[in-house]
């Protein structure tokens, strides 16, 4: 039977991650009343690797393993209550990376595609023109870092000017060694991937916007 304790237990945990670090309290409250709650046993698959992204989730009781490549019997990462997955997929528009299957009975929270992006991703993700741009350049005693977040060969074939290539899928091992003093502008040549960058850069409190003609 779940307790009161249990409910505040995997929403205490959810609220004291990056994800929403720097949301309206509006937006924080709207997400709860929206969850989907889907109920889920032993062995079921939450997500798949390589199909397309629809929900966000968070696990609110039970515990999964992530996988990738079908090895099950080496997860890269386990899951418990308060953990959250599938964001990725749904701020890159890319296919999801890895499998989650859960290793016990439980239950998830689902968000769909529409309102995580209006709750959770559009509030973080700022974008900057390139007049305003050229302006913050400008100023004495700002600093600022441009950033590329195409892959290594994308960058090489099509370097662009002045900016320091740090592909998508290897900015979360990279980010601890960021300067949180320091202002990242993300080329918009890494389309939907910069986007997905500058998500993650506002999770760990740094300052950043993704260049764009608006």
């Amino acid at each position: 039977e779940e307790t009161d304790e249990d409910e505040n237990d995997w929403m205490s945990a959810l609220l004291a991650s990056p994800l929403f670090f720097n949301l309206p309290p509006a937006n924080i409250s709207r997400v709860f009343s929206l969850f989907e709650r889907v109920s889920l046993h032993k062995g079921d698959v939450v997500i798949s690797q390589g199909e397309e992204g629809h929900d966000f989730y968070a696990l609110i009781h039970g515990k999964a393993n992530v996988v990738v490549d079908g090895n099950t019997d080496a997860p890269i990462a386990q899951l418990s209550s308060g953990a959250y997955f599938g964001e990725d997929a749904l701020v890159s528009g890319t296919p999801r990376s890895a499998t989650v299957i859960m290793v016990s009975d439980g239950e998830v929270g689902k968000l769909d595609r529409e309102n995580f992006q209006s709750l959770l991703q559009d509030p973080v993700v700022k974008f900057i023109s390139q007049e305003d741009l050229g302006q913050q350049l400008m100023k004495r005693g700002n600093r600022c870092v441009l950033l590329d977040v195409r892959s290594a060969e994308e960058f090489l074939h099509a370097p662009s000017p002045n900016s320091r290539n740090i592909p998508c899928r290897d900015l979360r091992a990279n980010i601890p060694g960021l300067d949180q003093n320091v202002t990242y502008f993300i080329s918009q040549e890494g389309g939907k991937r910069s986007e997905l960058a500058a998500h993650l850069l506002s999770q760990a409190n740094l300052k950043a916007f993704v260049i764009k003609n608006l």
